[in-house]
Order: C-alpha cells, then structure tokens, then sequence
C-alpha cells in the first residue's frame, strides 16, 4: 500500500510541477511583484487529500480483508471524491495561480516562489516517510527474520 502512495503521490506532483514551477517565471517576465503561494498551497492540499484517502482506503481493506464484488461497486460520492482528488493537482495549482489573495511579500521578486517547489516535496516526502514508518509498526511480521510470533 505505502508503494502505491509513493508512487501516486509523484504523479500527483509531475502533474502541478509544470504550475508551480512556470507561475514565478511568468510573473517575473510580466514584471509583476510578490511570491505566489497558490499554487504549492493547491498542490500540497491535493497531494495530502491523496494521501489521507489512499490511507483510508488501505484501512478499510485491512479491516474487511479480502474485497467482495459487492464491495467493489463504488458509490457516487467515491468515484466523485477521486477525481477531485486526482484532478485536482493541476486544476487547483492553477487556480491558486490566479488568485490574488495568494500573493505574500509583495515587495520581492516572484522568483522567491520557486522555492516553495522543494519546500512543498519535502512535506511530501516526509508525510510518505511518517506512513512508512507507521505501517512497518503495524506490520512487523513483514519483516525479514521475525515469525508470526513476533520473535
């Protein structure tokens, strides 16, 4: 399950890099001020709402077990909730791109925004770090050298 987070969570990201990263270059080139937290803040928001329901389906999984046909139909609000979620990493960013309320220190150059970039990949990676470290809590019998014990 980690596996399949770390992995959606960086095509999450490739998917608002292009926003985050083209957004201080524009705004320095249309001779605009201020850093524009828009789109790292939408990026971010997304790619923890990712995370929050790849968890919470791992734990439903985990605590039904082996999935049914019943179970497999997913409603209308599930299906609604995942394309949010994973559309949302570019549409948001570049929402958030637009917004004027977004913009923070207004008297520097909008090319302070790149560095938000791997500040947002960092909280990122460190979010993927705190459930890896969870999940191997959970399951240490996972581990090589242990039985189902736990000796």
């Amino acid at each position: 399950m980690w596996f399949a987070q770390v992995l959606l969570g960086m095509v999450q990201f490739s998917d608002s890099s292009a926003v985050e990263l083209a957004v201080p270059v524009v705004r320095a080139l249309a001779g605009e001020r201020g850093v524009q937290t828009g789109p790292a803040l939408g990026s971010l928001v997304t790619f923890l709402a990712l995370q929050a329901r790849i968890t919470a389906t791992g734990r439903e999984v985990a605590s039904h077990g082996v999935a049914t046909a019943e179970r497999d139909d997913v409603g209308p609000l599930d299906r609604w909730l995942e394309r949010t979620v994973f559309s949302g990493a570019a549409y948001l960013s570049a929402f958030g791109a637009v917004l004027p309320a977004t913009v923070v220190l207004r008297r520097r150059s909008p090319l302070w925004g790149l560095a938000l970039w791997p500040l947002v990949r960092l909280i990122g990676v460190t979010a993927l770090a705190a459930e890896g470290v969870r999940l191997a809590k959970l399951h240490p019998a996972d581990e090589p050298g242990v039985d189902a014990a736990g000796r």
